[in-house]
């Protein structure tokens, strides 16, 4: 095809790496002058290149060669935006509408390339071809001025890891970290339950009244155990699986749809625009939930010896059983326990803000989508927008049934029944007239009111936000399909009235969570709502993976298009 009195070769959209996808162009000499039979009159060469980027209208620093044999070499150096920019006019024949394509194209094959570096990075190391693309970086710095440097994207990276609290939570969550974050939280547990074993605590009773003798054990106690063997690593794995979805397949094919790849910033840059936040979560998991905590709770308590208002659980039990535990090993106990909480609860609280920056990401590029996307394009990025909502959802849901957890044993422990599951029986008994047995409460206040609040109410708030941001999205995308093709959108707008009425169904499971959360103890037949409710939310959980139908209609759309034409 001849464009401009050059040989133009289309962008087909390929999941090719910026290396793979460059050697391709510049061996079919796309861009170049055509010859008298309208083929390209040579491939490119590192000097031919430059010069004519050089050439260029609007480029007056020009482009030093070696930066281009760079572009030319196996090696894992990138290609800066600005010279994206260059680059796309030259493929593009310096055709406007051409050019933006072949920009969104490059701009794609350039996070791909960062991607499949990063995944070899962490499966071996390659020193010699580090210390060359070190050299070749090196001669490149010294021969160019600093607007024109092109730094190893390795480097570059390095640097935003060592000083970005970012950076480091996004790497917790990635390959294969996520399993040794969960083993390693799991073997804190098994220290944990082999020091309330050692200490005679993990099947312990006392007598708050006479002929009451409370179990209060920490195997007796979920709200210890559950979060942290069940459901922190089933958020931690959701949320690996969907950061490592978007930067790898999702947020590329996106990029590559957009309209303008110069005001989207890449994934790295994205990240570190919330460092801040992620300062903010570290300081609220180690001041509030482990060191206020500790400190009001358990410390201030077995220093004086007296639990004043405070509910008696496992770990104040020397207060009231000193031959079971001294008030030293509570301390020491205690300590050790709320400081796996904290570190349990930051991993949780980051997995969510890392979600949130995805839908934000999501958002940004989807407003800059182009508005004449073939559906089953549309149908795609339906399909991705899906992905996300149902994978804060599933994180909700596991934070939710938590905090439950958290809750339902802090009020257990202000009542006078023997054990926890005794409570629950006789609550669910009275409802339906099996017995008349009740319970009474005790003046007292729970130690864990901090700590399931937070649990309950940040990934509510995460959920609702990135939902609303998510749908407005979407909305926008049906507007623009609307307007492209005269009030009509067919399938995608068929398929986008199913996801969102999806969505509104998972936000009733949230908001009957919720409302379960606040009504633990409050009336008789509590523990039959409550189960009644966690089990309709497991079920939802366990639909709630993607379904098959907006890729059903993708294959459908493609079946169409493939005939049509």
């Amino acid at each position: 095809m001849i464009k401009n009195g050059k040989f133009f070769v289309e962008p087909r959209q390929s999941t090719d790496n910026f290396k793979v996808l460059f050697g391709r162009l510049a061996a079919q000499g796309a861009g170049r002058p055509v010859d008298q039979h309208e083929v390209a009159d040579g491939p490119w060469t590192p000097e031919t290149l430059a010069n004519a980027i050089t050439a260029m209208d609007a480029n007056n620093r020009g482009i030093d060669v070696r930066t281009v044999q760079v572009w030319f070499q196996a090696n894992d150096n990138g290609i800066s935006d600005k010279n994206i920019h260059w680059l796309a006019r030259i493929f593009g024949c310096n055709d406007p509408v051409e050019t933006s394509r072949w920009q969104s194209e490059l701009k794609a094959s350039k996070e791909r390339l960062t991607t499949e570096r990063r995944a070899r990075r962490r499966v071996t190391t390659e020193p010699d071809r580090e210390a060359s693309g070190r050299v070749e970086g090196q001669m490149i710095r010294a021969n160019e001025s600093p607007g024109e440097i092109e730094a190893p994207l390795d480097q570059q990276e390095l640097e935003y890891q060592k000083i970005s609290l970012a950076g480091r939570a996004e790497c917790l969550f990635l390959d294969g970290a996520p399993f040794g974050m969960v083993v390693t939280m799991w073997a804190s547990v098994a220290v944990l339950l082999y020091i309330g074993y050692l200490l005679g605590a993990h099947d312990v009773t006392y007598s708050p009244v006479k002929d009451v003798e409370k179990q209060v054990g920490l195997f007796w106690s979920p709200n210890w155990l559950l979060d942290k063997l069940v459901w922190l690593p089933l958020i931690v794995f959701t949320v690996s699986s969907l950061v490592t979805s978007w930067k790898e397949q999702w947020r590329p094919l996106m990029v590559a749809e957009s309209s303008d790849t110069t005001q989207s910033c890449s994934w790295d840059e994205k990240l570190a625009l919330y460092s801040s936040s992620f300062v903010g979560i570290t300081l609220v998991c180690f001041f509030i939930v482990f060191l206020l905590q500790w400190y009001g709770s358990y410390l201030q308590p077995l220093m004086q010896n007296d639990a004043g208002s405070r509910v008696i659980d496992w770990l104040l039990i020397s207060i009231e059983r000193p031959d079971v535990m001294s008030a030293n090993q509570g301390m020491a106990a205690s300590m050790y326990a709320n400081l796996l909480s904290g570190i349990a609860y930051w991993y949780c609280f980051s997995g969510l803000m890392l979600l949130y920056i995805v839908s934000m990401d999501f958002k940004d590029i989807s407003g800059r989508l182009r508005t004449g996307m073939k559906s089953n394009k549309s149908l795609e990025v339906l399909h991705i927008a899906d992905s996300i909502v149902s994978g804060i959802f599933r994180c909700a849901v596991f934070s939710l049934l938590a905090s439950i957890g958290i809750k339902l044993v802090a009020v257990y422990l202000m009542t006078d029944s023997e054990n926890l599951m005794r409570w629950l029986v006789l609550d669910a008994g009275a409802l339906i007239d099996v017995n008349d047995v009740s319970w009474t409460w005790f003046d007292k206040n729970p130690s864990a009111s901090i700590t399931s609040f937070f649990v309950m109410f940040i990934p509510v708030f995460v959920f609702f936000l990135c939902a609303s941001q998510i749908r407005g999205s979407v909305r926008s995308l049906l507007t623009a399909k609307r307007a492209g093709n005269g009030d009509s959108i067919g399938p995608v707008g068929a398929a986008a009235k199913n996801t969102m009425k999806t969505w509104l169904s998972w936000a009733g499971v949230i908001l009957l969570l919720v409302v379960n959360f606040w009504l633990i103890g409050r009336f008789t037949g509590f523990s039959v709502l409550l189960l009644t409710s966690c089990c309709a939310a497991l079920f939802c959980v366990a639909g709630s993976q993607t379904s098959h139908a907006t890729r059903d209609l993708m294959r459908k759309e493609e079946l169409r298009e493939a005939h049509g034409k």
